[in-house]
């Protein structure tokens, strides 16, 4: 249980402490952050202080482009992931890249007040590291990823690339929420494979003691979409090595839960490492979690097709038959790409998208 609240904070200790900073909050302990910014969590909670009523009502602050432009450019300012101090707008968003989020009412752009949820998750650019690796671009390759990705059949969250004076966002409609016949915004249960695990928010990666494939697709087994889920699972991960998308960790799996039982979410936050490749060596670039066959595979250069027929057994799928999909998934591969390209919008930064997508063909056919 104490993992399920940690994963809903960013795992970054340094964010943590900006926030704690900007909030006043009484430690970065994960009670006392989630006591003063847990009002709109990721999944179905809302964490107050002290007990409220239900919601029978929409508390909404109305934003003009111009609201969201200096909203956006305090969010990159501040790091603190769009977090005021005001306490009228604070909101609960896992992982390090500046983001906030808003609600998206009667086609128009809202701040949402008390424990009204927001419904749009605004990603703002990564910046630059101080190792210099040049992320600038996230923005659209993350725009680029998700939609060749849909192309293929997978199921991903709503994503588009919008453009608030100078500042650049990619606005995700988010999954856990829901429109009600009545009007009223639904929160929807979810969990990311290290709450549903059992794991710390710092131990996402495989080699880190996270969730690997195995034990995510065995969690799977059991969905009430079994089948379907396991081969998405499985499929993404060998989408994520032809996109060099290297970051796949637990965090980015998760389960919608009902009375029912469970089953996997869309897919989200997917980025390639082709625009930046030239800045790690060989042996750098790594998969969050190994491909298995005879031996295990992090490294992303020594993964061979030939892996992934073992890796399927090995995650509970049919090796032929997992093959048989590659095949059929891979003849798409192109007509996807070009789909991607024929969506974007004049905002979308063309060279990024180039990029992923050589490295993909030249991944497939080599």
């Amino acid at each position: 249980m104490r993992y399920y609240f940690d994963n809903l904070l960013p795992d970054d200790k340094e964010i943590r402490k900006l926030i704690v900073d900007r909030v006043g909050a009484y430690s970065t302990d994960t009670k006392d952050l989630l006591s003063e910014i847990g009002r709109d969590c990721e999944g179905s909670l809302s964490l107050t202080p002290k007990p409220v009523d239900g919601i029978d009502e929409l508390k909404l602050e109305a934003m003009s482009h111009a609201d969201i432009e200096a909203h956006l450019r305090n969010t990159v300012r501040r790091k603190t992931l769009g977090i005021d101090d005001d306490d009228v707008f604070r909101i609960s968003l896992a992982g390090a890249q500046e983001k906030t989020a808003l609600t998206l009412h009667e086609d128009k752009w809202h701040r949402p007040l008390g424990t009204t949820p927001t419904t749009h998750i605004f990603k703002l650019p990564m910046h630059d590291l101080e190792n210099g690796l040049k992320l600038t671009n996230s923005v659209d390759n993350e725009w680029f990823c998700l939609r060749f990705m849909r192309y293929l059949g997978f199921n991903v969250a709503q994503a588009d690339i919008h453009t608030f004076g100078d500042q650049k966002a990619l606005v995700v409609e988010r999954f856990d929420r829901q429109q009600g016949e009545d009007g009223l915004i639904y929160r929807l249960t979810q969990e990311d494979m290290c709450q549903a695990l059992g794991r710390p928010g710092q131990s996402k990666y495989e080699v880190n003691g996270g969730p690997g494939a195995s034990e995510i697709a065995n969690l799977l087994r059991f969905s009430t979409d079994s089948e379907n889920d396991m081969y998405q699972f499985f499929l993404a991960q060998y989408v994520f090595w032809l996109l060099m998308g290297i970051d796949g960790h637990a965090k980015k799996f998760s389960v919608y839960l009902d009375n029912t039982g469970h089953w996997l979410t869309p897919l989200y936050d997917v980025i390639s490492a082709y625009p930046f490749k030239n800045q790690f060596r060989r042996n750098e670039l790594k998969m969050a979690m190994k491909v298995m066959s005879k031996n295990n595979h992090y490294i992303w250069a020594d993964i061979q097709m030939r892996h992934w027929a073992s890796h399927a057994g090995k995650t509970f799928l049919n090796e032929k038959l997992t093959m048989d999909y590659i095949e059929a998934l891979n003849v798409d591969i192109e007509v996807a790409l070009s789909k991607a390209f024929e969506d974007a919008s004049s905002d979308f930064y063309q060279n990024t998208g180039s990029q992923i997508a050589e490295g993909v063909s030249s991944k497939l056919y080599k």
